[in-house]
């Protein structure tokens, strides 16, 4: 997603690029991670309503990705629900949402109406003045894809240079956070602050390698490397400060 901030475009990874890529990963799918799973809290205000439309938007790109058709449903139910609340369901041809609950037999393509919904969403909140709700939504629903990535992670690898990534997220998030006049978001503010000074905290090493040029085809290979340089301990760290934020928002 991205979001205009002071004639700045802040660019978040979208929940379904990362799913990919976990899917990608080959990781065998874990139950428990999905908002679905929990008794939530009630959510009150517009800005907690968009929060949890997001992570729950996280969750079905999550379960769309492990072809998870029954939790699908459930999460899409209660997206159903958010959206009405915050009135903007209607912002969505009813097709869509069908073609979703009767699935695809290629999850990549699932993913990629999981996009058109959430774009849908986005271009009826700009259109409408909302900025808000928009931001509630991005800022949930990278909370989430963080929490699948370290939570599968606690198994596996694979996944820390990823979330490790993050870090240049991590920027942006911050500071769209301190735009946001709202009791919630005021409480979460330290929560937040703490996960994003510890992912900005990890080093950036790029080393440059001279393009390589292929006359015969026309192409330049770029060849320089861009890496996120961490620790264990930091990758700890890291896991447990998105489970505290996530809690927070999420859990009574």
């Amino acid at each position: 997603g991205a979001v205009l901030l002071q004639g700045q475009v802040i660019v978040i990874p979208p929940p379904a690029l990362l799913s990919r890529i976990i899917r990608k990963a080959d990781i065998p799918y874990e139950s428990g991670l999905s908002a679905t799973s929990l008794a939530t809290k009630e959510p009150v205000s517009e800005f907690e309503l968009a929060m949890q439309l997001g992570i729950y938007g996280a969750d079905l790109s999550y379960l769309i990705s492990y072809d998870r058709t029954d939790e699908v449903t459930l999460c899409l139910a209660r997206i159903r629900v958010l959206a009405d609340r915050l009135d903007i369901m209607n912002a969505v041809d009813s097709s869509l949402i069908t073609a979703i609950e009767q699935g695809m037999p290629e999850p990549g393509a699932l993913l990629g109406l999981h996009s058109d919904l959430f774009r849908a969403f986005e271009e009826y909140l700009r259109t409408n003045n909302r900025p808000e709700v928009s931001k509630g939504i991005l800022i949930g629903g990278w909370v989430e894809s963080l929490h699948h990535l370290a939570g599968l992670s606690d198994s596996t690898t694979t996944l820390d240079p990823p979330l490790a990534e993050q870090r240049y997220s991590a920027f942006g998030i911050l500071r769209l956070a301190k735009t946001i006049n709202d009791p919630t978001m005021t409480n979460l503010l330290p929560a937040l602050s703490a996960l994003c000074d510890e992912l900005t905290a990890l080093e950036h090493r790029y080393t440059f390698r001279d393009p390589m040029h292929d006359k015969r085809e026309h192409i330049t290979y770029l060849r320089s490397e861009s890496v996120v340089e961490y620790t264990q301990e930091q990758m700890e760290s890291l896991h447990g400060l998105i489970a505290t934020l996530r809690q927070q928002i999420l859990l009574p």
